[in-house]
Protein backbone atom coordinates (compact mmCIF):
# COMPACT_ATOMS: atom_id res chain seq x y z
CA UNK A 1 0.00 0.00 0.00
CA UNK A 2 2.82 2.41 0.82
CA UNK A 3 4.43 1.91 -2.59
CA UNK A 4 1.16 2.91 -4.28
CA UNK A 5 1.05 6.05 -2.16
CA UNK A 6 4.64 6.93 -3.04
CA UNK A 7 4.49 5.98 -6.71
CA UNK A 8 1.03 7.26 -7.58
CA UNK A 9 -0.31 9.28 -4.65
CA UNK A 10 2.48 11.83 -4.34
CA UNK A 11 2.55 12.71 -8.06
CA UNK A 12 -1.26 12.87 -8.13
CA UNK A 13 -1.38 15.22 -5.16
CA UNK A 14 1.56 17.23 -6.46
CA UNK A 15 0.09 17.79 -9.89
CA UNK A 16 -3.67 17.86 -9.40
CA UNK A 17 -4.00 18.61 -5.71
CA UNK A 18 -1.77 21.66 -5.65
CA UNK A 19 -2.62 22.86 -9.15
CA UNK A 20 -5.34 25.35 -8.06
CA UNK A 21 -2.91 27.00 -5.64
CA UNK A 22 -0.13 27.12 -8.23
CA UNK A 23 -2.47 28.49 -10.92
CA UNK A 24 -3.55 31.36 -8.66
CA UNK A 25 -0.04 32.84 -8.44
CA UNK A 26 1.59 35.19 -10.93
CA UNK A 27 5.17 34.12 -10.26
CA UNK A 28 7.69 33.42 -13.02
CA UNK A 29 10.54 30.93 -12.74
CA UNK A 30 13.37 31.85 -15.11
CA UNK A 31 10.86 33.66 -17.30
CA UNK A 32 8.41 30.73 -17.39
CA UNK A 33 5.05 30.93 -15.60
CA UNK A 34 5.03 28.91 -12.39
CA UNK A 35 2.25 26.59 -13.55
CA UNK A 36 4.36 25.38 -16.50
CA UNK A 37 7.49 25.07 -14.40
CA UNK A 38 5.47 23.12 -11.80
CA UNK A 39 4.20 20.64 -14.41
CA UNK A 40 7.66 20.12 -15.91
CA UNK A 41 9.11 19.68 -12.41
CA UNK A 42 6.64 16.88 -11.74
CA UNK A 43 7.76 15.01 -14.86
CA UNK A 44 11.07 14.41 -13.12
CA UNK A 45 9.64 14.04 -9.63
CA UNK A 46 7.25 11.33 -10.80
CA UNK A 47 10.21 9.38 -12.15
CA UNK A 48 11.97 9.85 -8.81
CA UNK A 49 8.90 8.58 -6.94
CA UNK A 50 8.71 5.50 -9.18
CA UNK A 51 12.43 4.86 -8.73
CA UNK A 52 12.04 5.03 -4.95
CA UNK A 53 9.21 2.48 -5.15
CA UNK A 54 11.28 0.16 -7.29
CA UNK A 55 14.39 0.56 -5.15
CA UNK A 56 12.61 0.01 -1.83
CA UNK A 57 10.02 -2.61 -2.73
CA UNK A 58 10.50 -4.32 -6.10
CA UNK A 59 14.22 -4.40 -6.75
CA UNK A 60 14.66 -7.95 -5.49
CA UNK A 61 11.44 -9.33 -7.01
CA UNK A 62 13.25 -10.37 -10.20
CA UNK A 63 15.98 -12.11 -8.20
CA UNK A 64 13.45 -14.28 -6.36
CA UNK A 65 11.74 -15.25 -9.62
CA UNK A 66 15.01 -16.28 -11.27
CA UNK A 67 16.03 -18.42 -8.27
CA UNK A 68 12.69 -20.27 -8.28
CA UNK A 69 13.04 -21.44 -11.90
Amino acid sequence: MIKVLIGLGLPYIGVLGLLPWIASTDVDVLGVPLIYAWMFLWFGLTSVCLFICWHCFDRHAGDAASHDA
